[in-house]
């Protein structure tokens, strides 16, 4: 059975309902819709968010303070904007295996997790398979501590870890999409201060070299350990 709710209060309120019926602790991110609404498949404990001139549309997640959200490995939707989408919200990971994929369409994931919890994201995230603009990403999150990019194409490198909990970052077999910009000298405004290894591995040389600059000339990064493989 599922139901729709046409104002992110009353998809609040439900989610709200079930957390303290203690029938859920956390649902799962089922997609979007072109139909300006919110629904909650109860049957699946999964909930599909609005998509509105191709950005798709959250809501204020501090007022589900007891509810969970569940991401797929599947992010895939052509041409759609992430920005902001799960901003504050309470996520779950899968222990050891947590994976997402936004696919080969250049999409925006802009403050996507700004301000959010991950919980249960014991064995870091690897974002896979994506082209994506990353700008902000991770700004002010907790709880996650390792991030991978693996098989990615990224622009938009600022903010994306800045005043996070994440001290491990590894770019494996990434490179820059479109033109490059200029983050030379800019580490501090892009790593958070506590980073304690950056791994590039098999990535293209003009991304390893726009890596390496940015910390050019910049204090702070003294125990940072910087490791590139082949």
């Amino acid at each position: 059975m599922y139901k729709n709710f046409r104002t992110s209060q009353e998809f609040i309120d439900a989610c709200n309902d079930l957390c303290m019926d203690g029938r859920i602790i956390s649902l799962t991110y089922g997609g979007s819709q072109e139909l300006n609404m919110y629904t909650i498949d109860y049957g699946d404990n999964e909930f599909i968010l609005p998509e509105v001139n191709d950005q798709i549309i959250g809501v204020d997640w501090t007022k589900l303070p007891r509810m969970g959200v569940r991401l797929p490995e599947d992010m895939y939707m052509f041409g759609v904007s992430y920005d902001h989408t799960f901003d504050s919200a309470k996520l779950f990971g899968n222990f050891s295996n947590s994976k997402l994929s936004f696919g080969k369409q250049y999409t925006h994931v802009t403050y996507i997790f700004h301000n959010a919890d991950f919980y249960q994201f014991g064995g870091g995230l690897t974002i896979q398979d994506s082209m994506l603009n990353i700008d902000s990403m991770f700004h002010h999150s907790n709880g996650l501590q390792d991030v991978i990019f693996k098989n990615c194409e990224l622009t938009g490198i600022t903010n994306v870890f800045l005043d996070s909990d994440v001290r491990h970052v590894t770019f494996d077999n990434c490179s820059e999409m479109y033109v490059r910009g200029d983050y030379k000298g800019l580490a501090s405004m892009i790593f958070a201060s506590h980073t304690k290894k950056l791994t590039l591995k098999n990535c293209n040389a003009d991304f390893v070299n726009t890596i390496i600059g940015m910390f050019d000339g910049v204090d702070g990064f003294e125990n940072l350990e910087i490791e590139i493989l082949d």
